[in-house]
């Protein structure tokens, strides 16, 4: 089966739920667009959504979380200069991360004009071997983050009129990016798979939050994925990659008392009919500091998800 040139995809942050991948043995054909790259120095940005009860760092990499707060390569807040983003808190204002970080992988066979095929995959973080990543905002200003809002007077923190009445939430942060950079400067080879050979994607992404009681407690990010390059892509894989630390900012060595899994289904509380939610989860295992194994201070009791939302065909594999 084949596949438009762009495909939608959303994933969900929620509390009681999180990495995810979703799975398409499919095709995406090209637009056959310019892929000519910028030589110019990329546009990083970042945004932090403090509108709900999650408090969530993203940015225009792909990537969302942050590095420790004790380290000089984290991200300060734009709208709080000189002060340390927040991977993924909850509750908002707590001092509690349940995220270390996160980003966008992308893998699919690339049909070469011989017939061949050449496997790749394009990330936006992994933790391993190469942390810089392979996806990349352009240089220019239209490139930095953008932000939305369906309340009418809206404006950021900047001062800016963010409101337009098409708006999803209360706060829509708006990226785009493409796995098109070569410079070594910026991509250098990956101690794994040698130098970073594009897939000839543009990503969209769009996250939404909301104050409602019912929607505050989690967090959604659209993907709309493009093939921009000359190449067929066959076999196209989407998936989340998500390193979770659970304990407070300052706690040192909090990830190493954490448990995960992943939940195939849940007890609908009102019906009690089982539903599938298909949700990876992390939480710390007693929900006290690393160095407290007994006792009242339950300083991260909550558990934090990630699922896939929706896909564009329902026939995709999850």
């Amino acid at each position: 089966m084949r596949f438009k040139s762009i495909i939608p995809i959303a994933t969900i942050c929620l509390l009681a739920g999180a990495g995810c991948s979703l799975a398409a043995d499919s095709g995406v054909s090209s637009k056959r667009a310019d892929r000519s790259t910028d030589l110019c120095t990329p546009y990083s940005d970042n945004r932090v959504h403090r509108q709900s009860n999650m408090w969530l760092n993203i940015t225009n990499k792909s990537v969302f979380g942050n590095q420790p707060a004790t380290d000089p390569a984290g991200m300060d807040d734009p709208c709080l200069p000189g002060v340390w983003a927040p991977q993924l808190e909850y509750p908002a204002g707590s001092d509690v991360q349940y995220l270390y970080q996160g980003a966008l992988w992308i893998g699919a066979l690339i049909v070469n004009d011989d017939g061949s095929e050449t496997p790749r995959v394009s990330y936006g973080y992994e933790g391993w071997y190469n942390s810089g990543g392979e996806m990349f905002p352009g240089c220019e200003d239209d490139a930095a983050m953008r932000e939305e809002s369906f309340i009418e007077g809206a404006r950021d923190c900047f001062g800016n009129n963010i409101y337009n009445p098409l708006s999803v939430s209360e706060q829509d942060f708006w990226a785009v990016y493409t796995d098109t950079l070569t410079d070594q400067s910026f991509v250098p080879n990956d101690d794994f798979d040698g130098v970073h050979v594009p897939l000839g994607l543009r990503v969209t992404q769009v996250s939404h939050s909301w104050t409602y009681n019912y929607a505050q407690d989690f967090i959604i990010i659209d993907y709309e994925i493009e093939n921009i390059g000359d190449k067929y892509l066959m076999n196209l894989y989407v998936a989340i990659y998500n390193d979770s630390d659970v304990g407070e900012t300052d706690e040192q060595n909090h990830h190493t008392d954490d448990i995960c899994g992943f939940r195939i289904a849940a007890v609908d509380s009102v019906t009690g009919d089982s539903v599938e939610i298909n949700t990876a989860y992390i939480m710390d295992d007693d929900g006290r500091p690393v160095v407290e194994n007994s006792g009242n201070d339950f300083t991260c009791p909550d558990v934090t998800g990630m699922r896939v939302l929706r896909g564009p065909n329902p026939k995709l594999e999850t």
